[in-house]
């Protein structure tokens, strides 16, 4: 199984143990493979992949503060189209009220019109 390097624990060793067909003798006894690392190794890998975290917190950082950019330019036009919503639904109030009155006007006109003559 290979493991990911970005994966959240660190792989402190490359050698896998042998396999072999009585797992409880590895268990127990030591086969004389030494398997620990320096601990300076250890630690520079830690710090490669502290470094590797930071990294990838400074891109997370730089995405967010883009994201966080075009959702301002973006509330802003969603702001506006709201606006003009509530400004077409008051003309059209204003139509509804208005159309009926200035159609019986006009209907009062054209009668005065064609019974005065």
């Amino acid at each position: 199984m290979e493991s990911n390097p970005d994966s959240v624990y660190p792989r402190f060793s490359e050698i896998k143990p042998p396999i072999s067909e009585d797992s409880k003798q590895n268990s127990v006894c030591w086969d004389g493979l030494e398997r620990r690392k320096d601990l300076i190794l250890i630690a520079n890998e830690v710090r490669e992949r502290l470094d590797r975290q930071d990294h990838l917190l400074l891109q997370f950082h730089d995405d967010f503060i883009a994201h966080l950019v075009e959702t301002k330019q973006t509330k802003d036009l969603v702001n506006e189209l709201l606006e003009l919503y509530k400004g077409s639904k008051f003309l059209v109030t204003v139509f509804k009220f208005f159309v009926p009155i200035v159609a019986a006007i006009a209907a009062l006109f054209l009668w005065i019109k064609e019974h005065l003559k």
